[in-house]
């Protein structure tokens, strides 16, 4: 279903994040992080769909460039709905940097 709504929106990044998203969490990590992308690249001042790309770019082993995303995000924008989110992801991958 969610594949199909992809498909009739077209360019709508708000709908090829949802689809990026559902992927990501039933585990096509690749496609979703191509998604998220694509829909960052058509909307990105959404703080929300910036998140899940740092999530997808974390889930490809893409840390560095996670943390950048991330470190943008809580700098840029506050009190966007997946804020508390995006400051536990970044918590947990500076202490993965820090280790590695």
């Amino acid at each position: 279903m969610a594949k199909k709504s992809n498909e009739l929106a077209g360019d709508r990044p708000e709908v090829i994040d949802t689809y990026g998203w559902i992927l990501l969490h039933n585990g096509d990590k690749k496609k979703a992080l191509t998604l998220l992308q694509d829909s960052v690249s058509k909307a990105p001042e959404n703080p929300d769909i910036r998140y899940h790309l740092a999530q997808a770019m974390y889930d490809n082993g893409k840390y560095q460039q996670s943390k950048k995303e991330l470190d943008r995000l809580l700098r840029d924008y506050s009190g966007f709905s997946e804020q508390a989110a995006a400051a536990k992801l970044l918590t947990k991958l500076s202490a993965q940097l820090e280790i590695n």
